[in-house]
């Protein structure tokens, strides 16, 4: 078998699962977990804002790894680049991946990223480089042990195997994109037998071997892949992908190989509710035709005949079934078609003039914007059946384009970033509101505030400076010892009042001197005696104090923090927000004229797209009035024909009638002729034989005469 090039026309890139961002490991932070959250919703504006504010506050505290996100800052470095690669923001992917790939991370982490990488450099048309890059994934890591030695340690588990799997693949990719079919064809073969890549990977497997001048084994493969049996509904318009592009290649007149009935068995395999079963429909029947089997035809453009007119198989069949019907001289029911036909295209005609009208409006932008497709992921799709669309009836083909796509989804995210805008905007207000509402409660309480704070604060001093002196005595003692500092309240009430009562004793040699000078000796006694306790006891009472005083200044800081926080709620906010204002409404009026720029391109596609269907609406339109003209001048002549062909055999009849009628006249007038022949004879011989009676015996003739008479 030859090279099929009807098949040669394939979508390489198809989805390769490099994108590894939606961790399934267990997870101890949060805010990653949101992150994740964000991600699985495909709201990658949502899911970087968070990361980025995750990750800044991580890599400014002092101690992180008492952090939560310690434990996954690799897998959150590696989930920036990751989810700045599905925003489509590719320039600052290719710098945080690479910013990955310098750190130290697990060779899982690792791994990705290069896939990550590869996958980005492929995506960009350098299928070399991603190439190259993919040269570095490992299945093994040297690690070292503490006594110097070396070993290696290996990845596994179904994550591991997967993106090992899905760099083969993408290799492959990258290879038959760079023309080297053997390479590629080594590398499908490692990737054989994963199930997230069934399919795909029957597909571009059976291109290379195609590429790579193995027509026969492709055309294997693809056999093979149009009969597969899957209730995937992704992997099943694959499958009707290559039957249809299989009975393209046989219904290809240039092709040697061009065999209709074969087709048409390809055209059969194709589902008829998916979504290439109109085509599918539509070649069955030109199969069928091309047979000169036009009964068999009429079947599926009947089918055909009966959906959407918008599509455009739909449109040919209302052209293909009346041509059929011509075929099989039924000029009447084909002249009836055609005319539904024409009708039709003008009611469509009329309504592409409308989606026009409403495209440049701005109404197709509008629709295109709709909060209702986050709620309904087939919204594009279903825009077709709602009647206050009509703009996008008639686009869904140019809507699931990737052009159209990639346009799209950056409008869209244009449109988002300007909501967010304005909810930044709304909540600028709202904290100026909140800012004046602060300021109004707290301002009036702040005298009050304050008249208390000095005497806390004075209180404070005084304790601090008392426990000061306290320790700095203690400590003088502890050089030079002082016991009577150590003494007890009722010791030195004694001993002052001891010291007065000498004062007024004139006599030191007195007995009542001497009787003081024993009180003071046990007072002091108690006092020396006692001492290292005391002043032990004195120790762990400044210590207690310090506890307590550690606690008062806490109690002070705590209402400082809560005052300063009281004044710095509002105060210091001003220039900040208006400086963040001007910027918000800068890149507000930026985003606007950009977002201008890309809906205009969308318009244009859109209008050109509807002016070409309208076009060919047109050209459907005239050649069906041509052809409903043609056929009903040939229902006229044909019936014109019939009535002809009905008098002439009338008057055959009647001629024939007529002969029938003379020759029975002849006939008739013969046998009387014959008759009147034959009664002349017998008179004769009457005549003959009475005279020949009159001549014989009377008695006999009398006796004749009397049986006569009776």
């Amino acid at each position: 078998m030859r090279v099929l090039p009807a098949i040669m026309i394939l979508v390489l890139s198809l989805p390769v699962n490099a994108s590894k961002f939606f961790a399934r490991d267990e997870l101890k932070d949060l805010h990653l977990g949101e992150v994740f959250f964000y991600a699985h919703q495909q709201k990658y504006f949502e899911a970087l804002a968070s990361l980025d504010a995750e990750l800044a506050q991580f890599y400014e505290v002092d101690e992180r790894q008492l952090n939560s996100l310690a434990k996954h800052h690799n897998l959150a470095d590696f989930s920036v680049g990751e989810i700045e690669l599905q925003y489509r923001m590719h320039k600052r992917a290719d710098k945080a991946i690479r910013a990955v790939l310098g750190s130290e991370v697990d060779l899982l982490t690792r791994n990705r990223a290069v896939l990550a990488l590869a996958n980005l450099l492929y995506q960009k048309d350098d299928p070399q480089g991603a190439i190259v890059v993919l040269e570095s994934i490992k299945q093994k890591a040297v690690v070292s042990n503490s006594d110097d030695e070396e070993s290696t340690t290996s990845i596994s588990g179904d994550q591991a195997e997967q993106v090992i799997a899905d760099a083969d693949y993408l290799k492959a990719l990258s290879y038959v994109s760079i023309g080297q079919y053997s390479k590629a064809i080594e590398s499908f073969e490692k990737a054989r037998g994963f199930e997230h890549l069934e399919g795909y990977w029957h597909y571009n497997y059976a291109t290379a071997f195609l590429l790579n001048n193995q027509p026969e084994r492709a055309f294997s493969l693809y056999n093979s892949l149009g009969r597969i049996s899957t209730d995937d509904p992704a992997l099943a318009a694959l499958k009707d992908k290559v039957n249809l592009k299989l009975a393209n290649f046989f219904m290809d007149k240039n092709n040697s190989l061009a065999d209709p009935k074969q087709a048409k068995d390809f055209f059969d395999r194709v589902r008829l509710d998916g979504p290439f079963s109109n085509q599918a429909l539509l070649g069955s029947g030109w199969a069928a035709l091309s047979d000169e089997s036009y009964q068999r035809a009429i079947v599926p453009w009947t089918l055909l005949h009966e959906r959407n007119i918008t599509d455009e198989s739909v449109q040919e069949s209302m052209m293909a079934l009346p041509y059929a019907y011509s075929k099989l001289q039924v000029y009447g029911k084909a002249a009836n078609l055609y005319h539904y036909a024409v009708n039709q295209f003008t009611a469509e005609i009329q309504r592409l003039d409308q989606s026009i009208r409403m495209v440049r409006d701005g109404s197709f932008l509008k629709a295109m914007t709709d909060k209702r497709h986050l709620k309904d992921e087939n919204w594009l799709v279903n825009l077709r059946t709602l009647p206050e669309t009509p703009e996008t009836h008639y686009i869904l083909s140019l809507m699931a384009s990737a052009e159209f796509q990639s346009f799209y989804q950056n409008y869209k995210d244009l449109d988002k970033l300007n909501e967010t805008l304005d909810h930044a905007l709304t909540s600028l207000d709202a904290y100026e509101d909140i800012i004046a509402k602060r300021r109004a409660y707290i301002e009036p309480l702040l005298p009050a505030i304050e008249a208390r704070f000095k005497q806390i604060d004075s209180k404070l001093r005084l304790r601090v400076e008392q426990r000061d002196n306290l320790a700095k005595k203690l400590n003088n003692i502890l050089v030079q010892p002082r016991p009577e500092f150590l003494a007890f309240s009722n010791e030195r009430f004694y001993l002052n009042r001891i010291a007065q009562l000498e004062r007024k004793i004139p006599s030191k040699s007195g007995q009542s001197y001497q009787r003081l000078q024993r009180l003071k000796g046990v007072v002091l006694w108690n006092i020396y005696r006692e001492y290292d306790r005391r002043l032990t006891d004195s120790h762990k009472s400044l210590m207690s104090l310090d506890d307590v005083i550690a606690k008062e200044k806490e109690a002070y800081n705590s209402f400082v923090r809560t005052r300063q926080a009281a004044t710095q709620s509002y105060e210091g906010y001003t220039i900040p927000i208006t400086r963040i204002r001007a910027q918000i409404e800068n890149t507000k009026r930026r985003l606007e004229g950009v977002q201008a720029k890309q809906g205009h391109l969308m318009e244009t596609l859109a209008i050109n797209e509807l002016d070409r269907r309208r076009k060919r609406l047109e050209s459907y339109q005239i050649k069906a009035r041509f052809a409903m003209a043609e056929n009903y001048d040939r229902a006229i002549k044909a019936e014109s024909d019939a009535e002809i062909k009905a008098i002439q055999e009338r008057k055959l009849q009647l001629e024939k009638e007529q002969e029938l009628l003379e020759l029975q006249n002849q006939q008739q007038q013969n046998q009387k002729q014959q008759m009147q022949e034959q009664q002349k004879s017998s008179s004769e011989t009457n005549s003959e034989e009475r005279a020949s009676l009159n001549g014989s015996d009377g008695h006999n003739l009398n006796l004749i005469t009397e049986m006569a008479g009776v």
